[in-house]
């Protein structure tokens, strides 16, 4: 009850400094709820859409204990918080300190974890699926009956449109 009191703290405090852009460096980070997308799907479709020249990385969140001792790397569950909200998973801190200039949120239902990642996350351009909170994201589309192929045409699109603005 604490932790998650804190974690709603923390949070608002991130939506009232602002989010924390990154740099246009061809890194690309995904965050995904596990079981719910699959990561390979996703790194073949953004692949087909945006070409070949980023670096993907992936920080997966799971109520799954068992993964996160399998890939440790790759994953954050709610015991990686401590009671003041504050993130103690090492791989996933590190990870955070990298700047990128896409962030993709892949997750179907509001996940106060997950957003105190994307809040801490440094992206220059953030795009979220429509369940996504719109304060997390500058863009945010539509996936219909997960068809990834067509969401990262359409992302590519309206973020080289963005890209030649700035």
């Amino acid at each position: 009850m604490i932790k998650k009191f804190a974690i709603k703290h923390k949070l608002k405090k991130h939506f009232k400094s602002g989010l924390v852009a990154g740099s246009y460096n061809a890194k690309v980070l995904f965050l995904l709820e596990e079981g719910k997308f699959c990561k390979e799907e996703i790194a073949v479709a953004f692949t087909e859409s945006f070409g070949e020249a980023y670096k993907l990385h992936f920080i997966n969140f799971t109520e799954d204990h068992k993964k996160k001792k399998e890939f440790p790397q790759n994953y954050f569950t709610k015991t990686d918080f401590n009671l003041f909200g504050q993130l103690k998973n090492e791989e996933t801190k590190t990870l955070l300190k990298k700047d990128f200039e896409y962030l993709f949120h892949f997750y179907e239902q509001e996940n106060n974890y997950l957003n105190l990642v994307a809040a801490q996350t440094k992206a220059n351009l953030r795009v979220g699926i429509n369940k996504v909170k719109q304060d997390l994201v500058h863009i945010q589309l539509n996936l219909k009956e997960k068809n990834l192929p067509l969401y990262f045409k359409e992302a590519f699109k309206y973020l080289e449109i963005i890209k030649k603005s700035a």
